[in-house]
């Protein structure tokens, strides 16, 4: 159809065509293809030939420049076209003497007037002089309106221009420029004067006229597409800060209506209500049910609480436990019912069997939750729970003659109580400018500056697991296998103590990184090493005269917006070392020092990690999720159930459990909170869940056995710089004569980014911290082009655990003994006797920089 106007049949119009140059025709071919018009599908298409490169670049640039101008002109012809026939239909801004007028916001409803009836053309007219005078009176917003018109257009153009010109544009000047050189170095070979020197300078005179002219129009395309990229970055930006605004605004709203629903159950829990009236809270319930046992509690609470702190001065008389004296009651045992694994937040741990009611407060009554249910935590953190039990290992873990060699070891028989620095002097940084590109991506694949990091290395921070070593011991010293699960389990949820307020991250460790620590007091030694780096990987193994602990850390985490979650996969094991007459069907222990020992294996996962508030500046760590510790020898379960923090922060560090056996009876209840204490008290030896509300009675009672066993007691944790805790501070410790010669040369203690941050030379460790990870990544490139062997972990291998059927890195033995220890002890010898030893089969993994 655009072709009919034309005088030769077969003709392109040039606003219809298309300019392409194959590749591989040394710049001499080109051709020109015409699009289709609308309802006809047969396309054209010229094949051109140059007899010179310069030739085609000059044809190429004719006709792409032809092909621009007559698009622009069709454009600038629609859009006269279109805004005369706007300009045609456009009602008047007054009619009936009221004054209106459209500005670009009212448009759709300008829109509407011009499709009004032909019947209202004459009130226009009519009203056609203050239309105008109207009109004239807002010259400066039909302005503004153009731009934000043209704006618009812009911003809809997907493609940057000259797409297919500029890279043509680009060739051609190349072209160009290459023939003026050619020129020129011919041009001293003429003689001057000559026709051909004549010749050659016009040509010379020619081609420079050219390029300047491709030159200055390269140029105009260059800034035309950059200030396409500018106005597309610049509303990119404008899109993110609104988001982020947006975003912020939602925390803080969310923030605020937390607030306002917390300040509203208050008042309501506190509003009084008439008795026996269906909106009685859980207060007045209890209260009138129960109201002349408590005031029994009230007035045994005090002497118990003295009795207790006598006691806890006193050296305990029997190894098996210390029992706080108390004044008991009487009371009616309750069996309780089996809960359901699937859901155990639907167990018994949930219900309330209140003595003299008989009336069971379950589900429906959670929103009703009250100061009293805290009572009970409150009476674990100021020891006035009634008969509480405390096992020897808990207050005096160790006791026994620990096999390896203070000498080699010496390292570790002083540990240091306090870091160089004093205080956390971090260059501030903003966390949520970090993140805020990064929502739904893997945390481990983002590189964090130095600055958001702690003075630990991952490895040191698994290492924390061990602080409560002495938990291990007090389930292996247990004769009754339920009491051993409720300890095990203990220790699986101990190490989430050390989490309060460490937000800062730890020192993501090298490829082969390794760590070991060694504790003479608590009788053990530890080693890790870091297996996999993508995924990151880090196995570990501690041992003890007593137990072992071996497991691994390969956890999932993702930045949500508001938050970022860790979801840990790995599985954790403990083997307790029992005498062989405790397990006479279990496996025997293998290893020197092990002798008449057999082995009751008990494994776990971890629980989902939660980081939030870091928008507002007030980030927050919370732990929740169901912990199932199983020993594998017996089928008991142990149910530990993290409560997520709610919006009232009721329910923050709670946990509630239970330990069952093999058939599902309940034999154990267990309450507490992951910050302070755990309790664990035996079913049928007291009245509902585990709650101070049971009354109490005569100590004379012949039923007084209500008993509470202390599972776990938190440490003190004095402030300290980045919120370590006194064990944590121990980790990183590296004396110069005693330990430092003798770790691996692998080992997390001589990372020079990690030991100059410890010093507090922030800008150093960044400096070491970027020149680590490029040395790290050029050995890993060596290894992927066949350059350096390919990596093995060194001390870890691994293999799937019988017990579980999962995967488990098993550390590497000689004669059931820890190659690694074997190897340091070596290595400690030589040394220590003046003979140097090197490490075997240990690559160098760390820069040598000083820190």
């Amino acid at each position: 159809m655009d072709d009919e106007t034309v005088a030769s049949r077969g003709s392109i119009a040039v606003k219809n065509a298309v300019l392409t140059v194959p590749g591989g025709t040394s710049g001499l071919r080109f051709e020109i293809h015409s699009t289709p018009s609308r309802g006809h599908s047969s396309v054209q298409k010229w094949y051109l030939k140059a007899n010179h490169p310069v030739e085609a670049t000059r044809w190429i640039t004719a006709i792409q420049r032809s092909i621009e101008i007559a698009k622009r002109e069709g454009d600038q012809l629609e859009r006269r076209s279109g805004e005369s026939d706007a300009t045609s239909l456009k009602p008047a801004s007054s009619i009936g003497g009221a004054s209106h007028y459209a500005k670009k916001k009212d448009r759709p409803m300008a829109k509407a007037l011009q499709s009004a009836p032909s019947s209202a053309a004459g009130d226009v007219d009519d009203a056609g002089d203050i239309s105008d005078r109207k009109e004239g009176d807002h010259p400066a917003d039909e302005q503004d309106d153009e731009r934000e018109d043209s704006s618009d257009a812009g911003s809809t153009q997907q493609a940057p221009p000259h797409t297919n010109a500029f890279e043509l544009q680009g060739n051609a000047l190349l072209a160009q420029v290459d023939l003026t050189t050619q020129l020129l170095s011919s041009l001293p070979q003429q003689i001057p004067g000559s026709p051909r020197a004549v010749e050659l300078s016009k040509a010379i005179d020619e081609t420079f006229t050219s390029v300047s002219g491709m030159l200055t129009e390269y140029v105009h395309m260059v800034k035309d597409r950059e200030e396409w990229y500018k106005a597309k970055l610049d509303r990119e930006r404008e899109r993110q800060n609104i988001w982020e605004e947006s975003l912020q605004a939602v925390v803080l709203e969310g923030d605020r209506l937390e607030q306002e629903l917390r300040s509203r159950f208050r008042r309501r829990s506190r509003a009084p209500s008439a008795s026996g009236a269906p909106g009685d809270t859980l207060r007045r319930r209890t209260s009138e049910i129960v109201a002349s046992p408590i005031m029994q509690v009230e007035n045994i609470i005090a002497p118990a609480a003295a009795a207790a702190a006598i006691a806890r001065q006193e050296e305990p008389g029997s190894p098996t436990g210390v029992k706080t004296p108390t004044t008991t009651t009487a009371q009616r045992a309750v069996p309780l019912q089996r809960p359901s694994i699937s859901s155990p937040s639907h167990s018994t741990g949930r219900l309330s069997l209140i003595k003299g009611g008989g009336k069971v407060l379950g589900d429906e009554d959670d929103e009703a939750y009250t100061d009293e249910e805290d009572e009970f935590f409150d009476a674990i953190e100021s020891n006035t729970l009634p008969n509480l039990v405390i096992t020897q290992s808990l207050m005096h873990p160790g006791g026994t003659e620990f096999y390896i060699s203070r000498e080699m070891y010496k390292g570790y028989l002083k540990l240091r109580d306090r870091l160089a620095i004093t205080s956390d002097d971090r260059p501030p940084m903003s966390l949520w400018a970090v993140l805020k590109n990064s929502i739904g991506k893997d945390l481990t694949k983002i590189s964090f500056p130095v600055f958001f990091n702690e003075p630990t290395s991952m490895l040191q921070r698994m290492a924390e697991d061990m602080e409560f070593s002495e938990c291990l011991d007090a389930a292996q010293a247990e004769k009754d296998p339920h009491r051993r699960i409720a300890f095990v389990a203990a220790f699986a949820m101990s190490n989430y103590s050390s989490t309060i307020g460490r937000i800062a991250k730890p020192f993501n460790p090298m490829l082969s990184e390794t760590f070991e620590y060694v504790r003479f007091d608590k009788e053990y030694r530890y080693v890790s090493e870091q297996v996999s780096h993508h995924p990151p990987i880090s196995a570990c193994w501690a041992e003890s005269p007593h137990w072992r602990y071996y497991g691994e850390v390969d956890a999932q985490n993702k930045f949500m917006g508001k938050s970022f979650e860790i979801r840990p996969t790995g599985i954790a094991h403990a083997e307790l070392l029992l005498p062989e007459e405790m397990g006479p069907d279990y496996p025997k222990a293998k290893g020197p020092h092990v002798k008449g020992q057999a082995v009751e294996h008990y494994s776990w996962k971890k629980v989902t990690t939660n980081v939030s508030g870091f928008i507002l500046g007030s980030p927050t760590i919370d732990h929740y999720g169901d912990m199932i510790i199983t020993n594998h020898r017996t089928g008991d379960q142990c149910i530990l159930t993290f409560k997520p923090r709610g919006w009232r922060g009721k329910d923050a560090y709670e946990i509630s459990g239970y330990v069952q056996d093999t058939h599902g009876n309940v034999t154990y209840e267990i309450a507490g909170r992951w910050n302070s204490q755990l309790v664990a008290r035996q079913v049928g030896t007291g009245v509902g869940q585990l709650h101070p509300d049971v009354p109490l009675s005569s100590p004379t009672s012949p039923t007084a056995s209500s008993e509470y066993i202390l599972l776990w007691r938190n440490s003190v944790k004095p402030p300290a710089p980045f919120n370590l805790t006194p064990f944590a501070i121990t980790l990183n410790d590296c004396p110069e004569d005693t330990l430092k010669p003798f770790v691996c040369p692998t080992d997390c203690r001589l990372r020079p980014d990690q030991r100059a941050f410890e010093l507090g030379k922030y800008e150093r460790a960044n400096e070491l911290k970027n020149k680590q990870e490029e040395f790290q990544r050029a050995v890993r490139k060596a290894r992927e082009e066949g350059r350096a062997p390919p990596h093995k972990p060194r001390w870890f291998s691994p293999t799937t655990e019988p017990d579980t059927r999962e995967r488990v890195w098993m550390p590497a033995m000689v004669e059931d003994q820890l190659e690694y220890w074997i190897e340091r002890e070596k290595v400690t010898k030589a040394k220590q006797t003046g003979v140097a030893e090197d490490w075997n089969e240990v690559d160098r993994i760390f820069i040598e920089d000083a820190p």
